[in-house]
């Protein structure tokens, strides 16, 4: 994201008490000095100066220089001199991964004894910029594709040196069930901002999107899982869009996201799925063919079609909430252009969470009454208290729970569905089946197999229970 728009995700928090250090001297005098061609050595030309909610950029004929500012928010910090070289070298050391020979380094500003401002001199440090090798605007994947010079070769060239970056990080140690979480809490956080009066959005739209992506991770959350468990999430580049990618003159992707590396930890499908997404909005749908198919054909890793969807749906849903954070700014300079931007991602996620299986999740009702299947509305809620219980339960290593019939109980899954029994509580049926704890007062049963064809179900647990017949009817959820 650009950095207004991370400091308007970032504004959203509180930000903690601590003030920002005292400036030995001032930005406006470092931004005067350093927007002059003397600052500069050699024959630097005429000097564009940009500003930005986090930095100042400086552009020369041949060079950038970017200078953080002196801000603190909660999960950034570039409070101190400190702080904002340590970030200034963590920016360097990130982007050389992927744009070796576009970061330079570290340059200190200085001032001598006279007070005297100059760059790389002697004297005492008083502001630390990033050096860059300036590239044409022109040579973006934005650009081309914008202009219509977008080629399928180009395309599989990013998709290879991003597989080749991928291949380099270690996986992340995730949890499956805090891989999961993590989508559920975005998702409800995500809703809740969308659906305030103030962005005039469509509440009907939003959560269409949201119920469709979170009935996915209910109901084929085992593709998740299958990420984490194969070891596909990791650290990637944290802002993977078209404006970051060069393609001319030479292949490089710049602008990683260097301040918090836990928005970095992703799943190189899910990071590629964001770059065709922008380039979806460019109106450059067939980019997400030519980026996975290369990106498989080098690893091996062909992403199901849904899981893409999935990816790109929660992509879309937060790019539309970030663009509904501009409206609060103190100044919000086209508020008509971020309405409509917020709409054009909304649109899209929903038309990415309609791509995804129409399989409800599921709820079985106690079999004493004639238990089914049926669509669990209460689904968040009760998901929540299984993410509660799941921690608790999980250094026992407990694996029994009751299912309302003596002596029976279930340990897979049921046509591939999440299933919930409300006499528990509605905690998730893979909450039931790792054996978390059931609520309190309930009997507990060890864990046994149970066959995975839901129609067999019925006459297993007769079996097991020793009776004739069964005690419910259990249908497969549509």
């Amino acid at each position: 994201m650009s950095d207004d728009e991370v400091v308007a995700l970032l504004s959203r928090l509180p930000s903690p008490e601590a003030a920002v250090e005292p400036e030995a001297v001032g930005l406006s005098e470092k931004v005067a000095f350093l927007s002059s061609p003397a600052a500069y050595p050699g024959d630097a030309g005429p000097v564009s100066a940009c500003e930005t909610s986090m930095s100042w950029v400086f552009l020369t004929d041949r060079r950038a220089y970017k200078m953080k500012k002196p801000i603190r928010r909660e999960r950034l910090d570039f409070a101190t001199l400190e702080r904002r070289r340590h970030f200034c070298e963590e920016e360097v050391r990130l982007n050389r991964r992927l744009a070796p020979d576009v970061y330079l380094g570290v340059l200190a500003l200085t001032r001598d004894a006279g007070g005297a401002l100059a760059l790389g001199e002697n004297g005492d440090a008083v502001e630390w910029l990033v050096t860059m090798r300036r590239l044409p605007a022109t040579g973006t994947l934005e650009a081309l594709a914008l202009s219509g010079r977008l080629r399928r070769r180009q395309v599989r060239a990013v998709a290879e040196r991003m597989a080749a970056f991928y291949a380099e990080a270690p996986p992340e140690p995730f949890l499956e069930r805090d891989y999961r979480r993590r989508f559920r809490r975005s998702l409800a956080y995500t809703s809740g901002e969308l659906q305030r009066p103030e962005p005039g959005l469509p509440g009907d739209l939003v959560q269409r999107a949201v119920e469709r992506l979170s009935r996915y991770i209910d109901v084929d959350g085992r593709r998740l899982d299958e990420r984490v468990r194969a070891g596909r999430v990791l650290e990637g580049h944290g802002d993977l869009r078209p404006e970051h990618v060069y393609l001319e003159p030479d292949l490089v992707v710049t602008d990683c996201l260097e301040f918090d590396r836990d928005l970095r930890l992703t799943d190189p499908v899910d990071e590629l799925g964001y770059l065709a997404l922008e380039c979806e909005r460019l109106g450059q749908t067939h980019v997400e063919a030519w980026l996975l198919e290369a990106y498989g054909e080098r690893t091996g890793d062909c992403a199901p079609a849904d899981l893409v969807a999935f990816y790109k749906g929660c992509r879309a849903l937060r790019r539309s909430m970030l663009a509904v954070w501009h409206l609060d700014a103190p100044v919000c300079r086209d508020r008509g252009h971020w309405r409509h931007r917020a709409r054009e991602y909304l649109d899209m996620a929903v038309g990415h969470a309609e791509r995804l299986p129409c399989r409800a999740p599921s709820r079985l009702s106690p079999l004493r009454s004639g238990g089914r299947f049926e669509p669990d509305p209460a689904g968040p809620a009760r998901r929540e208290q299984g993410d509660r219980r799941r921690d608790q339960a999980a250094e026992g290593g407990q694996r029994h729970v009751l299912l309302g019939v003596p002596g029976i109980a279930l340990g897979a899954d049921i046509g591939e569905a999440e299933v919930t029994a409300e006499h528990h509580g509605g905690a998730p049926f893979d909450d039931l089946v790792a054996g978390r704890q059931p609520d309190q007062g309930q009997d507990r049963v060890d864990m046994a197999p149970a066959p995975r064809d839901p129609r067999s179900l019925g006459q297993s647990l007769a079996r097991r229970a020793g009776q004739e017949q069964a005690v419910g009817q259990v249908d497969h959820p549509v």
